[in-house]
């Protein structure tokens, strides 16, 4: 076992305690194709000692260097390492390690994972994380291009407790897989976590979400459902959009500005004329589905 802070020759036995006795749960997700060229490098004597260290926190928490201990057990081909064993802990337990370390290098839900071990999906609530970005209040700004890691993270700050955006993504996976899957599991968790915080968001969905579309008919259950309704009138436009070239942050405004419009519609218990669709502004578009610009 190693004890002290230098250089070290490790082999494959040895790899295998120190991973055996480390706390790996800081570390990001194994990715086996970098264990596999670590190993044919070391094996075809390409692989260089170059400094880079082992890091492990002064509690026994493996932070950096799981990818080279692994590669070394695949061909018992020994390699110098540099470890370095005492990592303040405070800095190990949030997101300074990274910043220390290689946040950079990290996908946003890993350092999620990280900070936030509570997260049972991480990266779902990423891309949650991403649509909300979009919103504020429910009204639509102008969309971010990407979050990076200290976004996420600055965004896990203030939506505590973040088992609300894990429920949300649970919802959303559900919603996504009933019905005409009109909606995807993203725009889903979105819809759980904005619409779905009232009673009667709660019934908009679960309507939205029973819809299915055939040859331009409704059904709910099987029954056919008049265009005058709201949700039924939407679930066909957001059927159309699907089919759509619309991509990216123009299909998510438009299929939002559809939503939003209709479940205002819904509250209000107003009808729509038949075959038409919400446009900007109050006007109402013909069924060639015009798409307004926000």
């Amino acid at each position: 076992m190693i004890t002290v802070n230098g250089k070290h020759k490790v082999n494959a036995e040895l790899a295998k305690e120190l991973l055996d006795t480390w706390d790996n749960s800081l570390n990001r997700q194994v990715i086996s194709s970098k264990v596999d060229k670590y190993a044919t490098d070391m094996l075809t004597g390409a692989w260089h000692y170059n400094g880079d260290s082992i890091r492990v926190t002064t509690s026994g928490k493996l932070v950096d260097g799981q990818h080279r201990l692994m590669a070394i057990m695949v061909n018992d081909t020994p390699q110098d390492l540099y470890f370095i064993l005492d990592l303040e802990e405070e800095v190990a337990e949030g997101v300074a390690i990274f910043e220390v370390i290689d946040q950079a290098t990290r996908k946003p839900y890993e350092v999620l994972k990280v900070a936030h071990k509570e997260v049972l999906y991480p990266q779902q609530v990423v891309n949650l994380m991403k649509k909300l970005s979009l919103f504020n209040d429910c009204n639509i700004l102008a969309p971010q291009p990407r979050l990076g890691n200290k976004d996420v993270l600055e965004f896990a700050e203030h939506h505590q407790p973040l088992k609300r955006l894990d429920d949300a993504v649970e919802r959303g996976l559900l919603l996504s897989k009933r019905g005409d899957t009109i909606l995807d599991k993203n725009d889903s968790a979105l819809l759980a976590i904005t619409l779905g915080t009232c009673d009667k968001g709660n019934e908009f969905l679960e309507t939205l979400a029973s819809l299915t579309v055939f040859e331009g008919t409704v059904y709910n259950k099987g029954h056919e459902v008049e265009l005058t309704d709201p949700i039924a009138n939407l679930s066909k436009v957001l059927k159309a959009m699907k089919l759509s070239k619309l991509k990216g942050a123009n299909e998510f405004k438009a299929k939002m500005k559809q939503i939003f419009k209709a479940y205002d519609l819904y509250l209000n218990d107003e009808k729509v004329a038949e075959g038409y669709v919400y446009g900007g502004k109050d006007i109402v578009y013909p069924t060639d589905y015009q798409f307004y610009t926000l």
